[in-house]
């Protein structure tokens, strides 16, 4: 009989632990895969509660499955039966779908396109152009140009500020003059240079996140960038100001009333309206914190609100925030931005 050392026992031992360790992750491996086969085997049946509790590596294999199978509208209206009052509940959905949407029909694919998903679709289709044509000079004209064709415009430039962004390789003074170069009025720059900012704190398009915000200085980089681009770097940046210095939503307010320009204030006051809407999804915390605003902000601030409300398509918890204004155009007014969205939704061709 042969005695093992102690040393041949360790090293035996430790062996027969890797071989286990391994063959619990393959067969992990198995048992995850074979659910997903299961699932995606039953695609065609599956109800939008289903759909919905699926995880959301397997959900996004499913709805290009239904995509494929029956088509990209079968695929919208999926999800549009999963997720009837959420409109804004799960942007990487509405990526894929613009992403199949350009790898089915180039740019004429934005017709696929709508304001559901947070726009979702838009930046897919942007991705998807980046990832087929590279750096192009030209893709960001081609994307504005499919925009006119096939959408509502208007609803394109968040995406196009987005796409130039990336082909600008990141280098935020080329990308707000590209917006300038293709777009005339300063209502369509504004929001494309919107895209422009978005995609440098997030870096969607490049799969990694940007530590954008400075942990010393809640206004950098805004700060260093002409006064012009102010308003629309600080709408976009005071969010991520607050998660990195821990700031409260009142010291967010204070933070955005501490600027100059009335123009930056007012949508940096929008954006905290906009957050402890996203946040709290009580409209009593909007009505209360933007009752700390100056007056001429309030209005900005409880409009923040609304947007949020509704872009998830509660508007009812929108048109509370509405009634708190005083009657008269201010109110009517936000009224019209629920009805916007109410329209937009109702309309959508899916």
């Amino acid at each position: 009989m042969t005695v093992l050392s102690s040393a041949s026992k360790k090293n035996f031992i430790v062996a027969a632990c890797i071989i286990l360790l391994a063959t619990a992750a393959l067969l992990s491996g198995f048992v995850l895969s074979s659910k997903t086969v299961t699932v995606l085997r039953k695609t065609a049946s599956l109800s939008p509660a289903e759909f919905r509790s699926l995880e959301p590596d397997v959900r996004l294999e499913a709805i290009e499955r239904i995509a494929s199978e029956k088509g990209i509208k079968e695929a919208q209206a999926m999800i549009r039966a999963a997720y009837p009052d959420e409109q804004n509940a799960d942007h990487e959905l509405g990526h894929r779908i613009g992403e199949m949407a350009f790898q089915q029909s180039g740019f004429d694919g934005l017709a696929y396109c709508d304001a559901s998903l947070a726009f979702g679709c838009f930046h897919g289709v942007a991705f998807a152009a980046v990832k087929k044509y590279g750096l192009r000079d030209d893709i960001a004209q081609k994307f504005w140009d499919g925009c006119q064709r096939q959408t509502t415009p208007g609803n394109c430039l968040h995406g196009l500020g987005h796409a130039i962004t990336v082909v600008k390789n990141y280098n935020l003074i080329p990308a707000f003059e590209e917006c300038e170069r293709i777009l005339t009025s300063d209502n369509d720059r504004f929001w494309c240079y919107d895209g422009v900012v978005m995609e440098d704190i997030t870096r969607t398009l490049a799969g990694r996140q940007n530590p954008y915000a400075s942990l010393t200085d809640p206004r950098a980089p805004c700060n260093t960038f002409p006064k012009k681009y102010e308003a629309v770097c600080v709408r976009n940046h005071i969010t991520f100001v607050k998660e990195r210095m821990s700031l409260s939503y009142e010291e967010m307010l204070e933070l955005c009333e501490s600027y100059a320009d009335g123009v930056t204030v007012r949508e940096c006051v929008h954006m905290t309206g906009n957050a402890v809407a996203g946040s709290r999804q009580n409209p009593g915390d909007v009505i209360n914190l933007c009752g700390n605003a100056r007056s001429a902000y309030r209005q900005s601030c409880l409009e923040g609100g609304v947007v949020k409300f509704s872009m998830g398509g509660d508007f009812a918890h929108a048109r509370e925030l509405c009634v708190t204004l005083d009657p008269g155009e201010a109110q009517q007014a936000c009224f019209s931005k629920i009805d916007q969205f109410k329209h937009e939704r109702d309309t959508t061709d899916i």
